[in-house]
């Protein structure tokens, strides 16, 4: 029970990032945390960016995107699948919580 709460909380948040990241993406890019190996080093990372490329593809300015991150063409596609494949984990533990309640006699 505590495992399916979590994955509903989880898909909460993830679907309110990715809703964010359409709706504000000022708003999105001003809450993501910075850098940590930039802050720390002063260098940027191979991964430095990528967070403002995603929001430039999802807002469909792919030509920024790439000046952000040219990774992206990698990244954005696996983090779609991960991100639905995360949803329908939560969709199916739902129905089957609604599929036990439904038996459960009263």
């Amino acid at each position: 029970m505590l495992s399916r709460n979590l994955d509903a909380l989880i898909a909460l948040g993830v679907a309110a990032m990715g809703l964010c990241a359409l709706v504000a993406p000022s708003l999105f890019l001003a809450i993501s945390p910075s850098c940590l190996i930039t802050t720390l080093t002063g260098h940027h990372c191979w991964g430095c960016g990528m967070t403002r490329a995603v929001v430039a593809a999802l807002r469909g300015d792919f030509a920024l995107a790439w000046h952000y991150n040219g990774m992206v063409v990698i990244v954005l596609p696996l983090l779609c699948v991960e991100y639905f494949r995360l949803l329908r984990r939560v969709a199916c533990s739902v129905m089957r919580l609604r599929a036990c309640s439904v038996e459960m006699p009263v």
